[in-house]
């Protein structure tokens, strides 16, 4: 709910300011899976390493939100100047340094949509979400096919 409620405070930010406003939607890959075999606690550590590593690629004007139980949510104010597709990579380097650092028996990883409301667009929040929320299911299924091969 906290987030909903910065997340329109950032919607009318950017249209004063006119900037655009990214949405970034990640789910974290094999979560279930971790929290099933190997408990909770383990899960809990998946979800703070996972923050930790959201903290050290986005700004700290950048809203970070947990959304539900292996989804977090980003909204960020972008101009020319941001290349937004380079979050992606930003993240992976992220999440790959938290990788190296553990001795797990699997790797953190995951799956994104990326939905932007240009200005003057007339998208609400939740459309924006909605849209980054499809996007990142679409990578999750096409992340699943090239593991399988």
């Amino acid at each position: 709910r906290g987030f909903m409620t910065l997340g329109e405070d950032r919607l009318q930010l950017a249209a004063r300011l006119g900037q655009t406003l990214a949405c970034l939607f990640l789910d974290l890959d094999g979560f279930k899976h971790v929290n099933d075999t190997l408990g909770h606690d383990e899960g809990d550590e998946v979800l703070r390493d996972t923050a930790e590593a959201l903290k050290e690629t986005f700004r700290a004007s950048d809203l970070i939100g947990r959304i539900g139980g292996d989804e977090f949510a980003v909204l960020l104010l972008c101009d020319e100047s941001d290349q937004v597709e380079t979050l992606r990579t930003r993240l992976e380097t992220a999440l790959e340094t938290v990788n190296q650092r553990t001795s797990r028996p699997y790797r953190l990883a995951l799956s994104m949509g990326l939905a932007t409301k240009a200005p003057g667009e007339n998208l609400s929040l939740e459309d924006l979400m909605d849209t980054a929320d499809q996007r990142m299911y679409t990578d999750k299924i096409a992340r699943k096919g090239s593991e399988s091969r």
